[in-house]
């Protein structure tokens, strides 16, 4: 596989796993109509029409998303009534978090306050 071959030529050494949920992962996020998916989802759990509606596309276009997300294991799906109402998946992403930061594969900055780690992990150098 060829992703597999470049992340070991850049030195890191991942297990086959790993590099599954990495790809996972960052296809995933990929899509823009995927990340306002998670963000839609973030305020709230959704149904499938809900989120297609709110997005303006098509239902089969959420589908096929949050078909995605799930495979990545950002989203689960939970049946109420005649609904599928879809929401982040916690546990989920706590496990890629911990999958991924294992072993300092991709260490986290060294800062205690939320806000200050996410700076740091998007901005060198101010």
């Amino acid at each position: 596989m060829q992703d597999e071959r470049e992340l070991h030529e850049q030195g890191l050494q991942f297990q086959p796993e790993q590099v599954d949920l990495l790809l996972r992962f960052g296809r995933a996020l990929a899509d823009p109509t995927r990340i306002r998916v998670l963000a839609l989802l973030a305020e709230r759990p959704m149904y499938g029409q809900e989120l297609a509606e709110m997005l303006e596309v098509k239902p089969p276009t959420i589908s096929h998303h949050l078909n995605i997300l799930k495979l990545a294991g950002l989203v689960r799906v939970r049946r109420e009534n005649a609904y599928h109402y879809y929401e982040l998946d916690n546990d989920g992403i706590r496990r890629i978090a911990e999958t991924l930061f294992a072993e300092n594969l991709l260490p986290l900055p060294e800062h205690h306050d939320d806000q200050e780690r996410v700076v740091a992990s998007f901005f060198k150098d101010g």
